[in-house]
């Protein structure tokens, strides 16, 4: 995860395996294969910082499962994070698929995208 944050977006996307065969499809599978690393370090901060929370000890102490511990006191608190962050990135996607698109890597000019 790190070295994929270490790296800016625009230069893997322009690699010779990313920006070979422009298209709609090719577009939405680079931002699939690049742009998960910010969104799993928000999650993987919040779930670290959930799980020491009193709740979660009092249901484990109770004799709660890993399971039940994941879905019932964890996964509720984390999803409002990933909603906001997701939506945060729709215009970060949006800028750098238009910016793949003036470097000629991008959606071809006839097939409309919204970074235009």
């Amino acid at each position: 995860m790190d070295w994929l944050l270490a790296i800016p977006f625009l230069l893997l996307a322009i690699s010779p395996g990313h920006g070979d065969r422009p298209g709609p499809h090719r577009a939405a599978h680079r931002h699939r294969v690049l742009g998960w690393a910010s969104v799993g370090r928000i999650i993987r901060g919040q779930v670290r910082s959930i799980r020491e929370k009193e709740y979660v000890e009092a249901a484990r102490s109770l004799g709660a499962g890993p399971w039940r511990i994941m879905f019932i006191d964890i996964l509720p608190n984390v999803i409002a994070p990933i909603i906001v962050y997701t939506s945060l990135l729709i215009r970060c996607r949006s800028w750098a698929e238009a910016s793949l698109s003036y470097l000629g890597v991008g959606i071809p000019p006839p097939t409309p995208d919204w970074g235009r």
